[in-house]
């Protein structure tokens, strides 16, 4: 008998899912995540531990393991959950589970291949000549409203729909995973019109008036300071926390009464290292109530947190902050960066309102100035 050659070998070993199908499924994935989301995924594998700085890489850190071993370990249970269906099983016998860890051991390989092989293209496919992302349109360029709601709104709902058609044929594997597989396409289709349609995700998002005064020239540079993020983490927990807990236990305020506003803080050297807003303080703001019962106006800080030729109605932060205000509250956006923002200070350090009383302040507010032994 003839013995197959390499290349007959090579041919039944990519089509029935063989140690080459992997490997070059991962060489894949990698190739695409480092090219079309390379700022993500470098910022992705340092916060599992892939690379550190300088870029070197290194052995898998606790959280790489851990993303591997959950990737590994829902394959197994869903490969044994389908596998009991199709059989009509209670319990997988040993075979079954043999079978079921051998798939999530290499699922679990597939992950780890992936993140290596997309750092190494990430590297490679060096982006700073297409402002930070491959084949992604220029930072602005977002598609029409008339273009990306249509697009989100049929590959959302048909997705959705392929869901619902799949769901009575959850006892035929086969017939699932190939319902479910235009699910995924339809799922990534939504998710590549929000890459490609908008520069919500787009890290190269120019932002002027941060490079200007504060050395952060796009959104990207905001993300990849790594030092920033553990500051304003430790600030939060430090200085902002604590202070709530205070409210909380002084005012009986509830998680569902304190709203939590966006911010980003630095330390200023000249200010004796004390936390000022690197994004215009949108919390010290100037509130103004009307005699007549009207809205409540609220003079809040401009964050600029757009490129340079975007209106506030573009403003990412803007749509996050008024999305989190009641219906009675009418803000007011107020461009007070050169003037006060750099000098240290916001809308509520350089205004003045002319308050009417309505009531005896001191009367109606004396239980929050009383003093427990």
């Amino acid at each position: 008998m003839r013995r197959p050659g390499r290349l007959a070998w090579l041919t039944h070993d990519l089509t029935h899912r063989g140690v080459t199908a992997w490997a070059l499924a991962a060489l894949l994935l990698g190739f695409y995540f480092g090219l079309y989301l390379t700022a993500e995924t470098r910022e992705f594998l340092a916060w599992l531990g892939v690379v550190r700085a300088p870029d070197a890489l290194r052995l898998p850190g606790p959280r790489a393991w851990a993303l591997c071993a959950l990737v590994g370990g829902l394959t197994a249970l869903l490969r044994g959950r389908l596998q009991r269906r199709e059989d009509g099983l209670d319990v997988l016998d040993a075979a079954g589970r043999r079978a079921a860890l051998a798939l999530g051991m290499k699922a679990a390989a597939l992950t780890a291949a992936t993140l290596y092989t997309a750092r190494g293209f990430a590297a490679v496919l060096e982006p700073a000549e297409h402002h930070g992302r491959h084949l992604l349109p220029s930072p602005g360029a977002s598609w029409p409203a008339w273009i990306l709601a249509p697009t989100l709104a049929l590959s959302l709902g048909g997705a959705a729909a392929s869901v619902a058609l799949a769901w009575p044929l959850r006892r035929d594997r086969g017939a699932l995973l190939r319902r479910l597989s235009l699910t995924l396409s339809l799922a990534a289709v939504a998710l590549l019109a929000v890459l490609y349609g908008t520069h919500l995700l787009d890290p190269a998002s120019p932002l002027a008036r941060y490079g200007r005064d504060h050395g952060y020239a796009t959104v990207g540079d905001l993300l990849a300071d790594s030092s920033l993020r553990a500051w304003n983490e430790d600030t939060q927990a430090d200085d902002i926390e604590p202070n709530v807990e205070i409210f909380r236990a002084e005012l009986g305020l509830t998680d569902e009464e304190i709203v939590r506003v966006p911010a980003l803080f630095e330390s200023e050297r000249s200010c004796n290292r004390l936390a000022l807003s690197l994004i215009p303080g949108t919390v010290n703001m100037a509130v103004g109530t009307r005699a007549d019962g009207g809205p409540t106006d609220l003079l809040i800080a401009d964050p600029f947190l757009r490129g340079s030729g975007e209106g506030q109605d573009e403003d990412p932060l803007i749509a996050a902050v008024e999305a989190l205000l009641p219906a009675s509250a009418a803000p007011r956006w107020v461009d007070d960066w050169d003037i006060y923002h750099l000098a240290w200070g916001e809308v509520h350090c350089g205004s003045n309102l002319r308050r009417i009383e309505t009531g005896s302040w001191w009367e109606d507010a004396a239980h929050l100035m009383e003093v427990t032994p």
